[in-house]
């Protein structure tokens, strides 16, 4: 997109009406008679500026390139194609001009060669004489421009010639037209009204000392929704895809491949430990032939290992006699054996088999998509890639005899995880390096009774959970309190959302036992079942959402049983109760059983919107309840992009949570962007990963850079900031630290022009600022795999003193500007 739209009103977008497309659609009606070179009279330079280019021979029309090559258009959703920045000739000649491009500013309109005679286009390092053209005009406003070549077009115009050529041209339809030079055309048909593309400089004036109020570091968490794109297996350090052999049909096959020869057999079968399938092994002689099945991890896509270093894991095995099972790294280039173990396993019931091993040498990973064997997921953008990487692992038996096999657990060792915990390093420390502070699991564990949480915690391969899935993923081992784990041990928030109002489950009782299996100590029900699962420690978690975007009935008494339970354990009000009513509160009667529990802005309702606007529908609820006491979160920003675009609406909705500073804004609690992460390659729904990963890379999105940036320069109090206009693609917020001697003003800019903004911050500050930019020209723009910081801050140094206090903000820009003392 071009021209964007919000979402939500920002508390601090300022600005008087911006030029549009449609506003420089001016129709004028001229003669289409052939031009009178006596009737053209020299005009002055135009004033230097950017302008839109409309024909009079078709008023709707606008010059604009395309591949290169000029045309004139109808309006389109990309108006840096249709701006132009006039400029001195090139060529030195005095009152002439040159055209040079807004989005390819190293590009000016010049005669081309490799079309046909007379064609315009843009060009780097043009012929200057070719590139500079003389100004007339037959009235106000209305010019015609005459090309300064010396070959054999000299005194042509520029203009329309009705005809479309070129890779571009099938794009359009009459009346678009070329661009050509010509001796030849009507007098209409090379006239042009120019419309200035005019943004009036913004003064931005604060009192960096008169603090309005805190900022909450919450409002920069993320929302992780296992469901969608794959995302738990960023956090989650299993490597296998279908650990206890479940049927995967809904992923296109097995991914679990047999090994079968003349020395045994492997198959799939019902059974196993816990209910799920298993993978029975028969070996009928012994040989070198490897005999068991190979697992190649998500869409057959294959393991990205490291060379020399550890990787461990585990798997359950039952033998009616001693067998020797073995488990290897294999590469699939050569098959040749990266690492392996081989365990004599003892006949007799199921058996917990840990392994680990150091790979001899590491795989890479390549272009999967013309590999039959990798399941590529949607690729619907450059972000996402289909990759094939050379690591596979294999379990299996060594001697004569049968074992049945079940639970294969693969990860690397503790050098790529946090802690000894199965999350794994990489996608933890892209989210710390953007400024995480709170990751909101949810969505996907409420719909049903088989997400209730009671059926998540203790051992994995114990869980009534195990094989469950969720529109296309396979969630099986990653649930809440691995989540919770995970944000303690990296200094994350932890939110959870949980099935509440589903069939059988989720009785105010079962909601109270979640609080007391969280908080409880040995001597509690719940909390003796959780040292009994192998967690002394307390889940520290403070926020619970009952449910997902629905009306929970079950709210109040659910609540009502927790905060009951959360006060016999000496925690009272110091927890908060989520309601998933999706940017609605409750009932009338519903709404008053919550306020008589007097907890205030624990109660707290959801709102789950688009790329923002969570305050202003906060503001109206709570106007709308006046007698009510509830806070509220923002759990969802469901932009569905993780473009360049998104990073505009990121910053802007961030500047009007930073600018919130009545009364009322101290109950709002947290903001989570969705999504933390997102896999590349295997695209679903909702295409909003703040970051991506690959088996072999992480990397950020431009509105995880926005996320950076104001991590980078996080300042704790809000200041009230105030502007002369009203210029709506201008969001602004400023924050300074307790003594006000730094200060951090953050502008963005969604306009696709530059602005010049003016600063007014008293004279306590040094002249020198510190300047960080994010922008880009095309707003559908992102990090690819092989450019993953294509759209990245850039940071620079400015003497205000030497500016007149003003700075030049770039097109589609987010920019922080860092005053000190």
């Amino acid at each position: 997109m071009g021209l964007m739209m919000m979402e939500g009103r920002s508390r601090c977008r300022v600005g008087a009406t911006p030029v549009t497309l449609a506003m420089v659609a001016i129709v004028t009606l001229i003669s289409s008679s052939p031009v009178s070179f006596a009737t053209m009279k020299s005009s002055p330079l135009l004033q230097p500026g950017v302008y839109f280019l409309n024909s009079t021979l078709h008023p709707s029309v606008m010059v604009r390139h395309c591949d290169f090559q000029l045309f004139a258009t109808l309006p389109s959703p990309l108006p840096q194609d249709f701006l132009w920045d006039i400029v001195p000739a090139l060529n030195g000649v005095e009152g002439a001009i040159s055209f040079q491009s807004i989005n390819y500013p190293t590009y000016f309109i010049t005669l081309i060669t490799d079309a046909e005679v007379g064609r315009l286009g843009v060009v780097t390092s043009p012929n200057t004489d070719d590139a500079s053209f003389q100004v007339n005009s037959t009235s106000e406003n209305v010019f015609s421009f005459q090309t300064l070549s010396k070959g054999n077009l000299k005194g042509g115009f520029m203009g329309l010639n009705g005809e479309l050529h070129g890779d571009c041209s099938t794009k359009f339809q009459s009346p678009a037209s070329d661009i050509v030079v010509s001796s030849s055309l009507s007098q209409a048909a090379i006239e042009f009204i120019l419309t200035k593309d005019v943004i009036p400089p913004t003064s931005i004036s604060l009192n960096p000392t008169s603090i309005t109020h805190g900022i909450d570091p919450l409002f920069m968490g993320c929302h992780s929704d296992t469901g969608f794109v794959h995302q738990g297996r960023g956090f989650f350090s299993q490597l296998v895809f279908g650990e206890s052999f479940e049927d995967l049909s809904k992923f296109e096959d097995s991914y679990w491949i047999l090994s079968n020869n003349s020395e045994g057999s492997a198959t799939i079968t019902a059974g196993g430990m816990h209910g799920q399938s298993m993978l029975q092994v028969k070996r009928i002689t012994a040989g070198s032939s490897m005999v068991g099945a190979f697992n190649k991890g998500l869409g057959n896509e294959g393991f990205f290992i490291e060379e020399k270093k550890l990787y461990d894991g585990y798997f359950f095995v039952s033998a009616p006699s001693n067998a020797e099972v073995v488990v290897a790294l294999v590469d699939t280039r050569d098959n040749s054996t990266m690492a392996s173990q081989t365990t004599l396993v003892k006949g007799g019931n199921w058996t917990q088999v840990f392994f680990n091993f150091t790979a001899s040498h590491g795989t890479n990973c390549v272009d999967g998509s013309k590999d039959p064997s990798v399941h590529c997921g949607n690729l619907p953008n450059p972000s996402h890639i289909c990759v094939r990487c050379f690591g596979q692992l294999f379990v299996g038996l060594n001697s004569v005899g049968t074992v049945n096999i079940d639970y294969v657990f693969l990860q690397p060792g503790e050098w790529a995880r946090v802690n000894s915990l199965p999350v794994l390093k990489s996608t933890v420390e892209v989210l710390q390096s953007i400024g995480v502070t709170a990751i909101r699991q949810g969505g996907s564990f409420t719909i049903e009774d088989y997400y209730s949480w009671k059926n998540w915690r203790g051992a994995p391969w114990t869980r009534p959970s195990v094989g469950a899935t969720w529109g296309d993923e396979l969630i099986s081992g990653w649930g809440p309190f691995e989540m919770i784990d995970m944000c303690e041990a990296a200094g994350f928030e932890p939110i959870i959302t949980v099935s509440a109002d589903s069939g059988s489950c989720c009785s105010p009782e079962d909601m109270a036992d979640l609080v007391e299996y969280c908080y409880g100590n040995e001597n509690t029900t719940w909390g003796s079942i959780r040292h009994k699962d192998g967690h002394p420690d307390p889940f520290h978690v403070r926020f619970f959402e009952l449910g997902n975007e629905q009306y929970n009935s079950n709210y109040p008494s659910q609540v009502a049983a927790m905060e009951e339970r959360a006060e016999s354990l000496g925690m009272g009000k110091t927890l908060f109760y989520m309601n998933p009513n999706n940017g609605h509160w409750l009932n009338s009667s519903d709404a008053q059983a919550v306020e008589n529990l007097n907890i205030g802005d624990h109660a707290v309702m959801d709102l789950h919107v688009g790329a923002g606007g969570a305050v202003e529908v906060a503001e109206n609820m709570f106007n709308s309840h006046p007698t009510y006491t509830m806070g509220a979160v923002n759990a969802e920003t469901n932009a569905a992009t993780h473009h360049m675009q998104r990073a505009l609406q990121e910053a802007a909705d961030l500047n009007d949570w930073f600018s919130c500073s009545e009364e009322w804004c101290n109950r709002l609690h947290f903001r989570t962007a969705s999504f933390c992460s997102e896999r590349s390659g295997h695209f679903d729904n909702y295409d909003q990963g703040i970051t991506f990963f690959l088996p072999n890379m992480s990397w950020i999105q431009p509105p995880g850079y926005v996320h950076q940036m104001i991590h980078q320069s996080w300042l704790p109090f809000g200041v009230n900031v105030t502007t002369n206009t009203t210029n709506s693609d201008l969001s602004i917020s400023a924050q300074v630290n307790e003594n006000s001697s730094q200060l951090v003003v953050r502008v963005v800019n969604s306009h696709p022009q530059r602005v010049v903004v003016t600063f007014n911050v008293g004279t306590s500050f040094k002249s020198t600022v510190s300047v960080l930019e994010l922008y880009s020209l095309d707003v559908t723009g992102s990090n690819t795999p092989s450019n993953p910081t294509a759209i990245s801050p850039s940071a620079r140094t400015l003497d205000l003193s030497q500016t007149h206090n003003t700075l030049t903000l770039q097109p589609n820009s987010v920019t922080s500007i860092f005053f000190s003392k």
